[in-house]
């Protein structure tokens, strides 16, 4: 048997196919337990921290430019935190919980304080890149998944 056959042959018995990772995108789904506000919290603490992080590294700088990294360590949290959500079974809406604490706490921040300080003053933009680049790259990471599980004719889990 040469070797065409036998991928061939391998094929049509199932193995080694395509079809296993290439397939509907089937999410875990959860039954709810009395852990999952726990959980929840957890991934909402984790966000609130991501956005403290973030605000307190953006006015870092390079070899004395403003480089605001923190912008990208905020998207790629973002998604991180969403994806988390998603994996262990919670609809989009829940797993969206970490992003919209992360915005609570950077439209915070803009507001003064006593004495009228701000942490991320208005007339720097670093903030405004902060705001878009935290909510951008993950409100199209949430579109892409919303779009794959309604292709797909699944639902990404159950309903809470």
């Amino acid at each position: 048997m040469n070797v065409a056959s036998r991928s061939t042959a391998s094929i049509q018995r199932g193995r080694g196919s395509m079809s296993s990772w290439a397939g509907p995108r089937q999410r875990p789904t959860m039954s709810a337990s009395r852990l999952d506000p726990y959980i929840v919290g957890v991934l909402v603490t984790d966000g609130i921290l991501l956005a403290v992080l973030s605000i307190f590294l953006l006015p870092s700088q390079l070899d004395g430019v403003p480089f605001p990294y923190a912008v990208l360590m905020a998207a790629v949290g973002n998604i991180l935190l969403v994806e988390a959500g998603l994996r262990l079974g919670y609809t989009i809406k829940r797993a969206a919980a970490p992003v919209m604490a992360w915005t609570v706490v950077v439209l915070l921040a803009f507001l003064g304080g006593p004495g009228g300080s701000t942490l991320l003053p208005g007339h720097d933009p670093r903030g405004l890149y902060l705001m878009i680049g935290g909510l951008v790259p993950v409100a199209f990471w949430m579109l892409r998944e919303s779009m794959l599980d309604n292709n797909t004719g699944t639902t990404p889990t159950a309903q809470r």
